[in-house]
């Protein structure tokens, strides 16, 4: 996923990415700004307690957004311990329905509360997407989006000059806990969840359906848990568990080499390969720990660099492929040319994983808040320390742990050995070293004070090829519900919203929840189509026909387009030569100048790719004018009738 000190972050997980999914990010100068709406529309309103002030924060068609803030405790043990406001926006159908959706709430008309991930993500400038999935539900319901406390618009939390500070990350986050002083403690999920009660109960929502995606299903379980008067459903989209696992992460080495080779076996491209791909990447493993490997290869910033492609390197790519993107698409292919002695599409991959990462296709997004996602982290997530021992302490209390996980957990990671997992990202078992011990709230998962959780309608969905919140995960989750379902989504990443499927089992459950509990629907989740996997990376184009040969130069330029940096214009190099450029976000216009996928066939020309997946190319090969189109969406259909695998 990327390193804290200088890629994305993580969404679950320590020091991992924050989540890259298909809910994106608006721009953070849009958050509550003034409503440009017809003057004739009110510029406040009353709902229940509080008076809300008409803005442009979330856009909902047929609803209008309604900014405002609540005053909280820091803690609310200790009044003299001061208030943060916490700030939100609910929107409310316009018109007639709208006094319908401010009125206390029916099963008909319950809000819809959405919950962000990270953590360190604020929700309300996720709010816009956070929409799309819920569709004509919002006809009838209020959406409310809350910024958690130590984010956006709610005392953001800012550490960063002692994260750029820090020589290590430990020591970053050691200097960010001593900044906050004696607030160090009082970021943690339970005290972010109760304020989300206290802006429901202001608001005279009542029950509501509580959504969350990746941490925002952390935040949900806790929700649910301290409030079960509040939660008429629950929906946690790419779901981990509260409680019930350790600090070893320890679901992602089964989980990485199911995804392999699921992944593989859907695709006849790779399916029709002796043996599985997990067994390919334990050979190329092999061959690692023998002769380490280092290439030079194409970046995501446009330049060629040299990347070491150790154990380590490889299991950080293929986790991260858990987000998303174009890595699974090519990691067998690569796995493959490894074997054949071509390390060159592997490194590759590995370089764009240590790159910016998924190209959001939208507005781009705002950045995480790292100091807020520690101090929640430090807080709420198991350790393989006691976070009640004095730092000083820890040192000899994680040598011995992981001196005892080396022996009892040797194939907890297989292939990878548990030294190799410890080298990458995922393992972030540091960070939290010198963070201070807390007598009032203790850093430990925030169960439910009850002891368990409530019979609410719990959905959770999980996508079959998501290594950041896995199957196993949100099969712990489900089996902690007493109500609730997991649908498992084939081909799935991380984050599930975003297609015609699952959104309209979304809309199906905020509807009628406990039919879909007991069974009905989510067939098609099923029937998600495979990811497209690259066929192979040959070095050269014999018997590949000119015009797909330089169809698959062009597709392999898209995905490479997918995993640059967030920027208007975008300069690239082929696999094995030549240059390209991109301009452009919703149409984007490519520029060949002798790109090469195979060592035989530059390619040069114009592609345009615009929002829709289409494809139209007008390329040089050969001596040769090729005119290409096709849907990005699916598989390439070329004029000879070809497929492009």
């Amino acid at each position: 996923m990327g390193d804290l000190v200088g890629s994305k972050r993580a969404s679950h997980r320590p020091l991992l990415a924050l989540r890259q999914t298909s809910i994106g990010v608006i721009a953070a100068a849009m958050l509550c700004v003034p409503a440009s709406a017809n003057a004739a529309e009110p510029r406040a309103l009353t709902v229940g307690a509080l008076t809300l002030t008409a803005c442009d924060s979330v856009e909902v068609e047929g609803s209008q957004a309604w900014c405002g803030t609540l005053p909280r405790p820091w803690d609310p043990a200790l009044p003299e311990s001061g208030t943060l406001n916490v700030g939100f926006v609910l929107t409310l159908p316009t018109g007639a329905a709208r006094a319908a959706a401010a009125a206390p709430r029916s099963s008909a008309t319950s809000a819809i509360v959405a919950l962000e991930g990270g953590p360190g993500w604020g929700g309300i400038s996720s709010g816009t997407d956070f929409a799309e999935p819920f569709g004509d539900e919002l006809q009838t319901r209020g959406m409310l989006v809350m910024d958690q406390r130590g984010t956006g618009l709610s005392a953001p939390v800012d550490c960063d000059e002692e994260i750029d500070t820090g020589e290590t990350w430990r020591e970053s986050i050691g200097l960010c806990a001593a900044k906050l002083g004696d607030r160090f403690d009082l970021f943690g999920t339970a005290l972010a969840a109760d304020d989300l009660a206290a802006v429901i109960n202001a608001l005279q929502l009542g029950p509501s359906n509580i959504y969350g995606v990746s941490y925002g299903t952390f935040f949900g379980q806790v929700f649910a848990g301290r409030h079960p008067e509040l939660t008429r459903t629950l929906l946690l989209d790419s779901a981990y568990p509260v409680f019930g696992e350790e600090g070893w992460v320890e679901t992602i080495g089964p989980s990485l080499t199911d995804a392999l080779n699921r992944s593989c076996r859907r695709a006849p491209s790779c399916a029709k390969f002796r043996g599985s791909s997990s067994s390919r990447l334990s050979r190329v493993l092999k061959m690692l720990r023998t002769s380490p490997v280092r290439v030079t290869a194409p970046a995501p910033d446009g330049s060629m660099s040299k990347v070491s492609i150790t154990p380590s390197d490889l299991a950080q790519t293929i986790i991260d492929a858990g987000y998303g993107g174009t890595t699974y698409s090519g990691v067998d292919a690569a796995l493959r040319a490894a074997l054949a002695g071509d390390w060159l599409p592997l490194g590759r991959l590995i370089n764009e994983s240590q790159g910016s990462g998924s190209r959001p296709l939208g507005d781009g997004s705002t950045e995480a808040n790292d100091g807020l996602m520690y101090a929640v982290i430090c807080q709420d997530y198991p350790q393989i320390v006691d976070m009640s021992s004095q730092p000083a302490a820890r040192n000899d209390q994680q040598r011995a742990a992981i001196a005892a996980g080396r022996v009892a957990k040797a194939r907890l990671y297989a292939p990878f050995t548990v030294d190799e997992f410890m080298a990458t990202d995922w393992w972030d078992q540091d960070s939290c070293m010198d963070w201070p011990v807390s007598a009032r709230y203790p850093s430990k998962p925030p169960t439910p004070p009850s002891g368990g959780y409530g019979n609410q309608p719990t959905l959770v969905l999980s996508g079959d090829l998501d290594l950041v919140t896995t199957v196993r995960e949100g099969a712990m989750v489900a089996a902690q519900f007493p109500n609730s379902r997991q649908i498992v989504v084939a081909s799935g990443t991380h984050g599930l919203t975003g297609n015609e499927c699952v959104d309209g089992l979304v809309q199906e459950f905020i509807a009628e929840p406990q039919p879909v509990v007991d069974g009905a629907g989510g067939e098609c989740a099923a029937n998600e189509p495979p990811v497209r996997l690259v066929s192979g990376y040959p070095r050269t184009s014999q018997g590949v026909t000119t015009d797909v040969a330089a169809a698959r130069t062009v597709t392999d330029l898209l995905d490479r387009w997918r995993n640059g940096p967030d920027s208007r214009t975008i300069k690239g190099h082929g696999l094995r030569g030549g240059t390209w450029k991109a301009v452009g976000y919703d149409t984007v216009q490519f520029t060949l100048n002798q790109v090469k996928l195979y060592e035989d066939l530059p390619v040069s020309g114009t592609v345009r790719w615009d929002d829709e997946g289409n494809v139209t190319a007008s390329l040089k090969a050969r001596g040769r004018t090729i005119a290409l189109k096709w849907s990005d969406w699916t598989h390439p259909t070329l004029s000879t009738q070809e497929r492009v695998g």
